[in-house]
């Protein structure tokens, strides 16, 4: 079961999802400033990265670039995009060691990512249905 959820406040607005598993996604919009969410159910013990980035490439529509941000939590990771245009959809995978692969469900159907992370930084790529670019960005905290 997935629920909708709405924050405002302070000239800032938050929308987004949270799922029966406990992750969260979305998007939020300010003063001067747009972007996106996204985390995950804490496990006890267990620490949470949270990374932000930009990417860029092509999808139906042309030239095409966005925002994403993640948190990776043990072997999982959950977050979200936001594309120019200010469409946004959820970030879904799984990390081993400095490798991460996951997907991204959108109206085409699903594209697919993969790059690589380290404590401060991550890069990969994206490509699916009439979507191909690359990503990269930093770490923006830990949990």
């Amino acid at each position: 079961m997935t629920r909708a959820i709405s924050l405002s406040g302070g000239g800032y607005t938050f929308t987004g999802a949270v799922s029966g598993t406990g992750t969260v996604t979305g998007s939020f919009t300010g003063p001067s400033i747009t972007g996106t969410f996204g985390g995950g159910k804490q496990t006890s013990g267990v620490t949470s990265k949270g990374y932000c980035g930009t990417y860029a490439g092509h999808d139906d529509d042309g030239v095409t670039s966005g925002s994403l941000s993640f948190v990776v939590t043990g072997t999982t990771f959950t977050g979200s995009h936001r594309d120019s245009d200010g469409d946004s959809g959820p970030i879904y995978g799984t990390v081993s060691g400095t490798s991460f692969t996951g997907y991204a469900p959108v109206d085409e159907g699903t594209v697919s990512i993969s790059g690589t992370l380290t404590a401060t930084s991550f890069s990969g790529s994206y490509s699916g249905g009439p979507s191909a670019g690359t990503f990269s960005g930093t770490s923006c905290g830990a949990f």
